[in-house]
């Protein structure tokens, strides 16, 4: 996304990551230090009671400048990086604007970006995840690289199904039966 190009953009200048931490909380207070504490206007996107509690409980800083922070950084880049560094998502610059910035200007060549006509799909981020569900989207996504895995999957399962729905307490087959069957199993496979 295009806080993590920002990220990114900042590490190239900067040649270390802007906001390093070893867990969320160090990293928030390292985002704080750069970009100020946030507006009430601007936590309205934070669903998380325990982070907009934690980040209310700061004391309000001021953002740095980040020409303060890369001084022989393009100010054109600067500008770019403090669009994508922007707190709430609603006020990010989009991957569209960023591209058309100046900084980006030799870059920039819209007849050869492409374009997405549609809006992803993200509603498998509210899927329970549990062992099936997981083992699932896993088959699934192997069957789209190798289809052939799909149809041998089918008749695993159509097997093991077959096996599950049997009754636990069959009768005891006579050795005619079994002789039989194994015969009949041995004609359909050739």
């Amino acid at each position: 996304d295009v806080w993590s190009v920002g990220c990114i953009l900042a590490e190239l200048h900067g040649r270390r990551p802007i906001f390093p931490g070893d867990d969320y909380v160090q990293q928030m207070n390292f985002m704080f230090n750069v970009l100020g504490t946030p507006s009430e206007e601007d936590l309205s996107f934070i669903t998380n009671q325990k982070a907009l509690r934690y980040i209310r409980s700061l004391k309000k800083r001021a953002p740095q400048p980040l020409q303060s922070l890369y001084p022989k950084a393009n100010p054109l880049a600067l500008d770019l990086m403090a669009k994508m560094l922007t707190f709430h998502p609603e006020k990010r610059i989009s991957v569209a604007e960023a591209l058309a910035h100046p900084y980006l200007k030799s870059l920039h060549d819209p007849k050869r970006e492409p374009t997405c006509d549609r809006k992803f799909d993200f509603t498998f981020e509210h899927i329970p995840m549990n062992k099936p569900v997981i083992q699932a989207f896993m088959l699934e996504e192997i069957c789209s690289f190798r289809p052939y895995v799909e149809n041998n999957m089918k008749e695993f399962v159509a097997t093991h199904l077959k096996l599950i729905d049997e009754p636990t307490t069959k009768k005891k087959k006579t050795d005619a039966q079994a002789t039989e069957e194994k015969g009949h199993k041995r004609t359909l496979s050739h």
